[in-house]
């Protein structure tokens, strides 16, 4: 097949990005009008594909940005036709909706590190002279249809604080109907003495859309200060000042989401806004004020975001939120054997243990970021400061090595990384007519004028009494806060927690705050 960069009429200028073990490189426009691709390379570490047990796999989700001449970026919508994978990898692309990204997985089981050439996306035509290209790649893990995995914990006797129950301190799976405790932060419907939400495969009390047992994928990671680096790289003027805590046009140096970067958050003005351009962000964990070297922070997990920072880079990246069942679901799983039964105080590996002596760390806020005295048996995870030594997050990823399994690494059962501690996530709740009008719509990669996200349904304003009726993401009804972080008892990091510590984010940013996201499928 012929193949050329269409350059006669295009300028264009590729960037390639790396994240946590996954690059996208040698990125180029080829092919014709009406039959334009983005053709490119793509290669990550510690990949799977298994079909007993667990039964999933992962993935990479791949999306691009373009400007025209030196003007505002746009997301690249994709067409879904000629498409060109390598042998025993595909391109996954929702159907009937506008296609905003791909994902690229295995077809065969395997394990391993993916290196694929010559990847070959349909995309829409873009228009005009002067083309910048920037391409986006983020690890995904998919997550099978579940039909009656198990929501919430207990003994009998004890639950997690304010979990999802059926009777008081037993949890049920779906088809049940569920309450929780008086605690606050949910309404008289699911309270105890309310008529409770039924929790079914498809949906939920009032919303068969609600997303609950359908197929998802999620990322693999929380969001990194690399990603949300490149995120408000490409923002407006007027939307990086909503986006961020201090002015673009403060000197260079200052912190992007706090004044002085410490572990917290690294991420500065490595340029400031003048003249009515963007500034420009780097990441400078070393205080040297050379940016964006190896050992600067960018696999770190990025904290002090809120939730509407968290829902703009979603609907930037064409995902979505997740809801605080898929949170359990991610956590808990269910085997081909079946649904695997909750654990009262279990954590995302699927036990109680947990290592709390303080970390000794190596190779610190760089890729090769490691512990030293990780536990060789018990649960590792980053949380209560004085417990693990460290006051702030750490690489994502951190306790995975060779000689790691589920427990030791942290892991979910499905493979997914840090859903206890590092940093909060935030979470679609049910306990709110905010929150349960939700129906798993994923991002269309544009945001509005002022840097918001806007997608219909997701929770956006204040009010945890109606449903959704605001045009954009403004502040947190209908979120909830689940995993604990650095800085959290481990009693709040239990997977079934939705405890007062763990309820509503502060619509300020936080110190902690974090999240990741999630692909609905079509």
């Amino acid at each position: 097949m012929k193949k050329f960069i269409f350059l006669l009429s295009f300028l264009c200028v590729i960037n390639s990005a790396h994240a946590n073990n996954v690059v996208i490189s040698n990125i180029s426009l080829v092919g014709s009008t009406g039959n334009f691709r983005m053709q490119f390379d793509l290669s990550w570490e510690n990949g799977w594909r298994v079909s007993t047990g667990q039964n999933n796999y992962d993935g990479v989700w791949v999306f691009f940005k373009f400007r025209t001449g030196g003007g505002e970026w746009q997301h690249l919508t994709m067409t879904g036709t000629g498409n060109v994978v390598p042998a025993n990898y595909t391109a996954y692309q929702n159907t009937g909706v506008t296609k905003t990204g791909a994902i690229i997985h295995r077809t065969n089981n395997f394990a391993g590190t993916s290196t694929l050439t010559d990847i070959e996306l349909g995309v829409s035509d873009p228009a005009g002279f002067g083309i910048d290209i920037r391409g986006y790649a983020i690890e995904m893990v998919f997550i099978p249809q579940c039909s009656n995995c198990i929501i919430g914990d207990g003994n009998g006797t004890n639950e997690s604080d304010a979990a999802l129950h059926v009777a008081d301190n037993t949890s049920g799976a779906f088809g049940a109907i569920f309450h929780t405790d008086v605690n606050g932060l949910d309404d008289a419907v699911l309270e105890t003495g309310g008529a409770g939400i039924s929790i079914n495969a498809t949906g939920i009390t009032g919303n068969a859309n609600f997303p609950t047992g359908q197929a998802f994928w999620c990322m693999k990671y929380e969001i990194s200060q690399g990603a949300i680096r490149d995120f408000i790289n490409i923002l407006t003027l007027t939307q990086q000042t909503i986006r961020t805590e201090s002015s673009p046009s403060s000197s260079v140096g200052i912190g992007a989401f706090q004044s002085i970067a410490t572990r917290n958050n690294f991420i500065e003005i490595a340029t400031s806004s003048t003249g009515g351009a963007p500034a420009v962000y780097g990441l400078d964990a070393s205080g040297n004020n050379v940016f964006n070297e190896s050992s600067d922070g960018e696999w770190v997990a990025c904290s002090f975001l809120n939730w509407p920072d968290i829902a703009a880079y979603l609907d930037w990246a064409g995902l979505a939120p997740m809801t605080e069942i898929g949170f359990e679901r991610i956590c808990r799983g269910a085997s081909t054997a079946g649904a695997n039964a909750s654990v009262f105080g279990e954590f995302a590996w699927g036990t109680t243990s947990l290592f709390a002596t303080p970390y000794t760390l190596t190779g610190t806020f760089g890729p090769t970021e490691l512990t030293l005295n990780s536990s060789p048996t018990l649960g590792n995870a980053n949380y209560g400061n004085t417990s693990t030594g460290v006051n702030g997050p750490l690489r994502n990823g951190i306790f995975a090595t060779a000689s790691s399994n589920r427990v030791t690494s942290g892991a979910s059962f499905y493979g997914v990384m840090e859903m206890t501690g590092n940093v909060k996530e935030m979470v679609v709740t049910i306990g709110n007519v905010a929150g349960r009008a939700f129906t798993g719509i994923n991002g269309d990669g544009s945001l509005s004028s002022n840097g918001n996200a806007n997608v219909l349904n997701w929770p956006c304003s204040t009010l945890q009494t109606s449903a959704p009726a605001c045009s954009e993401v403004i502040s947190s009804a209908g979120i909830r806060i689940k995993g604990g972080s650095y800085q959290v008892i481990a009693a709040d990091m239990r997977i079934s927690d939705r405890g007062p510590t763990s309820g509503q984010p502060n619509p300020s940013r936080n110190e902690g705050h974090g999240g990741r996201g999630v692909f609905y499928i079509n």
